[in-house]
């Protein structure tokens, strides 16, 4: 302790202000590109020694990063195929779970659909339906039923404690959208 303070005291008054001021601003930029990224593994560990600073400068914020590729998308529209007896023909989803596609540009329009069409009853059914009765039509298709269903996604915190997996069915909202008929199918 006596060789720091010598040390200390051997500085110059503008060397000591210039350290501080080289740490305080440090810890500035560490605060604002840790703050607003709060689910990240670093901003989980260092919350404790940078909220209150953020806080008390009113720094934070709650937009987000992401990967580029996520993986797939948390909101699907689910169908049934249904014949004219309503028996089941076929199942499925928009956009499909699996990609299809060899470049990834079509399967992130579908993916920018569904979160189009999600939000929407009307929209749901007025683009999905055309096209699953058309390319349906060869398989005795006489009416569709309609479902938006929407997948949370787990916290980074949820994950590294083990309570919950990136995919999981924790917290899925299946919302039933319609039964509706192919065009020329009502009777």
């Amino acid at each position: 302790m006596v060789q720091v303070v010598q040390v200390v005291a051997g500085l110059s008054k503008r060397r000591v202000l210039r350290a501080l001021l080289s740490v305080a601003i440090v810890w500035h930029l560490a605060a604002i590109l840790i703050a607003p990224n709060k689910d990240t593994y670093l901003a989980l560990k260092a919350a404790p020694l940078i909220e209150p600073y953020v806080n008390f400068l009113e720094l934070a914020s709650s937009w987000n990063f992401f990967a580029p590729d996520p993986g797939p998308p948390p909101i699907y529209v689910e169908w049934e195929v249904l014949d004219s007896k309503l028996g089941t023909l076929e199942r499925g989803r928009w956009p499909e779970t699996a990609d299809p596609y060899f470049l990834r540009e079509r399967q992130n329009r579908r993916i920018a659909s569904a979160r189009f069409m999600a939000f929407s009853d009307t929209r749901t059914e007025q683009i999905l339906l055309p096209y699953l009765c058309r390319t349906r039509a060869g398989t005795g298709a006489h009416s569709i039923r309609l479902w938006r269903t929407v997948y949370t996604i787990p916290g980074i915190k949820e994950v590294v404690d083990g309570k919950r997996t990136i995919g999981d069915d924790v917290g899925v909202d299946r919302h039933w959208v319609s039964h509706s008929f192919c065009q020329g199918k009502s009777t």
